[in-house]
């Protein structure tokens, strides 16, 4: 591997360790998400576990939120967050008017986890993911309960994330 790493390190001219570091993260993501399909899979729900996906890594990536340290806790953390709103899905998917009020609130929310990372880039993620949310609520009644499921995700992630920061300052 060693030479693999050195040969895109010559050719991209970057430092061997940004080039170990970034194959790395390739692999753990491919890992992770895989082993979280797979998980899904084994309850019916691949096609949840996609959308899921799909939807929740664009939003994970742009806001600070909770990162484990190890690919193992990652993955069965990541694995279990999946299965978790799997099982909420199909909770909330039978219970309108509770999906109801838990809809209105998840932006809210969301809105308050993200108060001091409200920067100019990430307001049009956030506008964008806002436009899907609100116009799923007049498409696909499965799709809002899963863009819900995701700004709850998130905005859990993220209060998670302060919370473990401030322990650690004190």
């Amino acid at each position: 591997m060693q030479t693999f790493y050195k040969y895109i390190s010559e050719k991209t001219q970057l430092e061997i360790s940004i080039v170990q570091y970034s194959f790395s993260a390739i692999f753990s993501t491919i890992f992770c998400f895989s082993s979280a399909i797979l998980i899904c899979s084994l309850f019916n729900g691949t096609y949840f576990a996609i959308l899921f996906i799909a939807l929740f890594s664009p939003l994970k990536i742009q806001f600070t939120s909770y990162h484990c340290k190890t690919i193992f806790t990652c993955t069965l953390s990541y694995s279990f967050l999946l299965l978790f709103n799997l099982f909420a899905f199909r909770f909330l998917i039978t219970q309108p008017t509770f999906a109801f009020y838990i809809s209105f609130f998840a932006p809210f929310l969301f809105l308050l986890a993200i108060f001091k990372q409200f920067h100019e880039a990430r307001k049009i993620v956030i506008f964008a993911y806002f436009i899907i949310f609100y116009t799923s609520v007049f498409i696909n009644c499965s799709l809002t309960i899963i863009l819900t499921l995701i700004l709850l995700s998130e905005s859990f992630l993220i209060l998670l994330f302060k919370f473990k920061s401030s322990l650690n300052r004190k």
